[in-house]
């Protein structure tokens, strides 16, 4: 029996590949690890979600349907009418989510839960949040009340301070093709199996194939998707590789869209525990920088 006590919050979103799916997702085609992560989640959720990934592609709608979850909320009732549910968003013809509107979201969420339950904050384009609104509310995730959760969604989450997005549990969305999902089954094996050596020029050959590719960015934001799903296939059977390893996937993710490569991330988490212990952890890597 493994102890999952051990791994922090945003390694426990790789964790739960074989939990059923619950019923009021029965309508969502797709995303199938997704929804049974968050299913697993709905009696003891992380403070914080960054649900994330392009245009159109249902994130937003699995928030509402999670929000719905955790506050026992019957499908085919509004959403928005439950007293416990708060939604944030860009007011008309605004260009950003401002700190006024923060404001009295954190305003709102020290009030007594009117059900009983949870209360659920939504911010929906949250890469729209100006400065201001960002610094609030991440001193509102930090320091949150009893049984508050806030849904972050975002095509853009690298658009978010580094800070605030390091507190989030970052649930990522993408379509990818069954050949693409294969293509990266057989470099996970690479990373988690072969020597040190071999895992780099892997990495390295990975590199300029993505690099090559109009949108770097995407391609490596799929392609570390594809690894996160592989990585929680293999969590049961091998927790302590897949737990190094989800440690080098999410220091890689953050750093998508950075000045600094994810191979980088990736790299340091092929190092050898024995070797690792002993060296200090490179700036590049810095939580503070993530």
């Amino acid at each position: 029996m493994v102890d999952y006590s051990q791994f922090s919050d945003k390694v426990l979103f790789l964790c739960y590949p074989t939990q059923m799916i619950d019923p009021l997702f029965a309508d969502v085609t797709g995303h199938e690890t997704i929804l049974k992560i968050l299913t697993r989640a709905k009696e003891t959720p992380a403070t914080a979600y960054l649900f994330s990934g392009s245009s159109g592609i249902g994130k937003k709608m699995v928030a509402e349907k999670f929000a719905r979850l955790l506050l026992k909320q019957d499908a085919h009732l509004p959403l928005d009418a439950h007293p416990d549910f708060i939604r944030v968003e860009r007011e008309a013809e605004a260009k950003e989510i401002t700190v006024k509107q923060a404001r009295a979201l954190i305003e709102r969420i020290y009030l007594t839960s009117a059900r009983g339950g949870f209360r659920v904050a939504l911010i929906a384009q949250a890469d729209r949040l100006n400065e201001e609104a960002c610094n609030a509310l991440l001193k509102a995730v930090e320091e949150p009340p009893a049984s508050m959760v806030y849904l972050f969604v975002t095509e853009l989450p690298n658009r978010l301070p580094a800070t605030l997005r390091s507190r989030l549990v970052t649930i990522p969305f993408s379509g990818r093709s069954s050949e693409t999902h294969e293509d990266q089954s057989q470099l996970f094996e690479t990373l988690m199996h072969e020597p040190v050596g071999v895992q780099c020029a892997a990495l390295e050959e990975l590199n300029k194939k993505v690099e090559a590719e109009d949108d770097a960015e995407q391609k490596w934001r799929h392609v570390l998707q594809s690894l996160m799903q592989n990585c929680a296939m293999t969590l049961v059977d091998h927790p302590t590789e897949a737990l190094r390893f989800g440690h080098g996937l999410i220091h890689a993710w953050h750093m998508n869209g950075s000045s600094l490569s994810p191979r980088l991330a990736l790299e340091w988490a092929a190092i050898p525990l024995s070797i690792k212990s002993s060296l200090s952890l490179p700036s590049f890597l810095e939580s503070s920088f993530l």
